[in-house]
């Protein structure tokens, strides 16, 4: 399998979890519903707005989230079940909910920490950093 570099994907926080999960439908290897788990607002305070990832994935899942609805839909169409670590069945999502996380969906090649902050900040955003206890 052939893997893109290090991406920085960033959804909106109310698409996060269907995000994770249809991501997890298209690469097996991302983190499903943990995959967006970099909790981000404008001004790096709660309430949470947006989440981000740091991860390659498939470079055909890349191709498909990156080109024409009609691309994704046709990849998504004939990717095979696609099953949990623990053999349950991952649901397949509908082309809408595909549809949907695409439309919410930004995606950065960056190759370092320092990429992900600059590519963050130049949506507005900053991550939100746990309070020390």
């Amino acid at each position: 399998m052939n893997y893109t570099p290090r991406l920085t994907l960033v959804v909106p926080q109310v698409k996060a979890p269907e995000s994770g999960e249809v991501l997890a439908y298209l690469d097996p290897d991302s983190g499903g519903s943990e995959t967006f788990s970099v909790p981000l607002s404008s001004d790096g305070q709660e309430p949470v707005t947006h989440f981000a990832a740091y991860s390659p994935i498939l470079l055909e899942a890349y191709t498909a989230l990156t080109g024409t609805n009609a691309a994704l839909k046709a990849y998504t169409d004939v990717q095979p079940d696609k099953f949990y670590p623990n053999g349950d069945p991952v649901p397949r999502p509908t082309t809408g909910r595909v549809l949907s996380f695409k439309q919410g969906l930004v995606i950065e090649d960056v190759d370092n920490l320092v990429g992900f902050n600059a590519f963050i900040t130049s949506l507005g955003l900053q991550r939100i950093e746990p309070q020390e206890i």
